[in-house]
């Protein structure tokens, strides 16, 4: 395929009746960091060039703002689109380069929840544990996790979700967010034999 049948969609979604996308030939320019190591979330950076009024407005974003602007980036030839990043907006600002009128986007993937969520449980068990804080980060679904040990004392967890599952990582396994699903695996493991 030639590199004019490059394609993508960047879907943010404002509100439930607010959903911008933008497809070419809008101008689009991202940058996406995604790793598995450590306890980073991915992130992803955004430059929307040309957006209308209306729409840069409703993407505004302050980080101390608990608005919920859920984005997601699809890219591919032709009509193949593959997800390559979901998460929400932390930052939108908008700046001018020239005549042009740009909206940088700050993303994190997972970010709102590991931000905003909070756990205040007793649970029994390590595998509750983990199946209970993720419960309390409403965004965030379970990617795969690996078989745990599990104890039958009582575990008191109180403080932000996502400081308190990473409290439950063992050593030699590694925890990471990816288009907003947890994953705690041993670094022997994948999570998909798909390539």
């Amino acid at each position: 395929m030639s590199q004019s049948d490059r394609n993508y969609r960047l879907t943010i979604k404002v509100s439930d009746s607010n959903v911008i996308v933008i497809e070419p030939p809008m101008g689009v320019v991202f940058d996406a960091a995604k790793s598995a190591a450590g306890f980073g979330l991915n992130t992803m950076n955004v430059a929307i060039f040309s957006v209308a009024e209306s729409e840069r407005l409703a993407i505004v974003k302050d980080p101390e703002q608990s608005k919920r602007i859920p984005i997601t980036l699809e890219v591919g030839y032709g009509d193949n689109l593959e997800l390559i990043y979901k998460g929400t907006v932390h930052r939108g600002v908008i700046g001018r380069r020239g005549p042009e009128i740009i909206v940088s986007l700050e993303c994190i993937d997972g970010g709102f929840d590991a931000f905003n969520s909070f756990t205040s449980r007793t649970v029994k068990g390590r595998g509750s544990a983990l199946e209970k804080i993720i419960s309390d980060m409403p965004n965030t679904t379970i990617g795969k996790i690996t078989i745990q040990d599990d104890s039958i004392r009582p575990h008191v967890i109180v403080g932000a979700s996502f400081n308190e599952l990473a409290k439950y990582v063992n050593p030699g396994e590694q925890f990471f967010v990816d288009n907003e699903k947890i994953y705690i695996m041993k670094e022997s493991e994948v999570v998909s034999m798909f390539a």
